[in-house]
């Protein structure tokens, strides 16, 4: 298992922001993030409504606070973040937590390069763990 870890550690680790590619913020987030292969891509209005719908499940209310276990470049955050939403997260690649960091620099404290098994609760509203769990190996 850890050959497994480590291999997906070095592909998140390479991605790099290709700011030519991206129309927007929110745009280059997503394609950072993975959504941008032939079968996973997802458009800007699919994201905000992918969010929206999450918000809406949840019950999420204008004050909550959102925390991203394996947040990679914050796309998932980002939306919550526009909206003036407390966000922060963790992630295992440096690489993809400095983009976080770049995007939301007033929230630059809240994201930490770390291990979901190191993650111990804080004090927010909301914890979500998006498209990662099939990472971790218990």
């Amino acid at each position: 298992m850890t050959d497994y870890v480590n291999n997906w550690h070095r592909v998140w680790s390479q991605r790099k922001p290709a700011p030519e590619q991206a129309v927007n913020a929110l745009q280059q987030l997503i394609a950072l993030d993975g959504f941008d292969s032939p079968l996973g891509a997802m458009s800007e209005n699919d994201w905000k409504t992918y969010v929206d719908v999450f918000a809406k499940r949840c019950g999420l209310s204008a004050d909550d606070s959102i925390f991203e276990v394996g947040c990679g470049s914050g796309a998932f955050l980002f939306p919550f973040h526009q909206q003036g939403h407390a966000v922060g997260g963790i992630d295992y690649s440096e690489e993809m937590i400095l983009v976080a960091q770049s995007y939301m620099p007033e929230r630059r404290g809240e994201f930490s390069v770390l291990e979901a098994k190191e993650f111990s609760e804080l004090p927010v509203d909301v914890v979500v763990a998006n498209h990662v769990i099939h990472y971790f190996s218990s």
